[in-house]
């Protein structure tokens, strides 16, 4: 998770989508200007929910997949870097959230 772009810190929860309901498997914190990295996540849809801790204002990411994928050396996985901008063009769409869905 990257947040070098932001001079809010974030309040963030990773949200596994693979039943219903859905329901948060990670949280953490990630300072303004700063990035954090999740290890040993396992394959899966996901998006990413987060509180600007300036604003209080909530987003979330759009939905993405991690995978594990099996080769001839052995197994292999998904490595994902969402960017958390508040300008245009990062690599992921946000859209609103409701405090219920947070």
């Amino acid at each position: 998770m990257d947040n070098s772009q932001n001079k809010s810190d974030v309040f963030v929860k990773l949200i596994s989508l693979d039943g219903p309901p859905a329901y948060p498997i990670r949280i953490f914190f990630i300072p303004a200007y700063g990035s954090f990295t999740l290890n040993s996540v396992r394959a899966g849809k996901y998006d990413i929910r987060y509180r600007d801790l300036d604003t209080g204002g909530l987003s979330r990411s759009e939905a993405f997949s991690l995978d594990e994928i099996g080769t001839y050396q052995g197994t292999q996985f998904s490595e994902v870097t969402l960017t958390l901008y508040k300008v245009q063009n990062g690599n992921m769409q946000a859209y609103g959230l409701d405090e219920s869905e947070f």
